[in-house]
């Protein structure tokens, strides 16, 4: 599936992210939360939601998850 947004396109089927048509690079987590967050853009998605969906369990810092946030809202 390709999600379009703003001058961005999400290719979820081929793993990529581009930007103006240029293929940027992600870590795969990080395009795993771009991921999940577009794909539910109609709501918000909990802090709890989010870890679970990407890291599978709750035990993940906050540190660790403010920073895979940060270099999405990079990308």
């Amino acid at each position: 599936m390709i999600y379009t947004f703003a001058n961005c396109e999400l290719d979820t089927d081929r793993l990529e992210l581009r930007r103006d048509g240029a293929m940027l690079s992600v870590q795969p987590q990080v395009f795993e939360v771009l991921e999940y967050l577009v794909a539910h853009s109609s709501r918000v998605v909990t802090r709890d939601e989010l870890v679970a969906q990407v890291w599978g369990h709750s035990h993940i810092s906050d540190a660790a998850l403010t920073t895979r946030l940060r270099y999405a809202r990079r990308a």
